[in-house]
């Protein structure tokens, strides 16, 4: 795995056996010493200003200081809320200015990391407020492991993908899932990213293909979902109804 900073003058790349190198570009010179990781490197990523770089493994999120390779902050034994076992699969910070949580904390200075439980039947989640370095919330939002993650350039959106070839796009803000898209590809999805204007997300799959998504102007509110839900139930009162009118007429017919 590979990060660029938003400056464009560290890589930062993650290896198989759990070392961790950055180097200066274009120099391609050594930033600071190897830093070694608790096993195999799943995700590395640049904070806004570029000062940390958080380093993901299975057991292990670890964040470092882009200086000199310092350790930040280590946290390690992942789980669920309900103390249910897991493993770290991403780790993004979060991005936009003056955008902020309901609890003030502005999305710059939070962390998301992605849990798989080791079940691989539920996926989630979290926000980590990186000024305390405590968890803000932790939110189930698949039922089968996630393989992809991706952060929109506003903060705003967040979209995975899992292993049963789902996408999923979350509000950023509290986690809540605005839409899934089933069966996206035919095989493994490998890639996710939205563009500039957070109105494309664009997808790749190890089925050779590549889809571009546009996405709605506005996401459906609580309202809306209720709405959803009484229309789709008055569907179906009506249906019942004319089912038993239709019954009715047949017995009175034959009778």
């Amino acid at each position: 795995c590979i990060a660029i900073d938003a400056l464009g003058k560290l890589v930062a790349g993650g290896s198989t056996d759990g070392t961790l190198a950055v180097v200066q570009y274009p120099s391609l010179r050594q930033a600071f010493p190897y830093v070694e990781a608790a096993g195999e490197v799943n995700d590395v990523d640049f904070n806004a200003s570029g000062k940390w770089l958080a380093v993901v493994t299975d057991s292990e999120l670890k964040v470092v200081s882009t200086k000199d390779g310092s350790l930040v902050q280590n946290i390690d034994g992942p789980h669920t809320a309900s103390g249910q076992p897991a493993v770290f699969r991403f780790a993004k910070f979060g991005a936009g200015n003056k955008s902020k949580l309901k609890s003030g904390t502005e999305l710059k200075n939070v962390l998301y990391t992605v849990l798989n439980t080791k079940s691989r039947k539920l996926a989630y989640i979290a926000m980590w407020d990186t000024k305390k370095w405590s968890r803000i919330a932790t939110r189930p939002v698949c039922q089968s492991a996630i393989t992809t993650f991706a952060l929109s350039p506003s903060g705003k959106l967040l979209a995975v993908a899992t292993a049963s070839l789902q996408i999923a796009i979350c509000d950023a803000h509290t986690l809540k899932v605005l839409m899934r898209i089933p069966a996206a590809h035919s095989f493994a999805i490998t890639a996710l990213a939205f563009d500039r204007d957070d109105k494309h997300l664009i997808s790749g799959s190890a089925d050779e293909t590549c889809q571009v998504l546009k996405l709605p102007e506005t996401w459906p509110n609580a309202f809306d979902n209720v709405a959803d839900l009484v229309m789709a139930n008055l569907q179906a009162v009506i249906i019942t109804i004319v089912l038993l009118i239709a019954i009715l007429v047949a017995l009175l017919v034959r009778g």
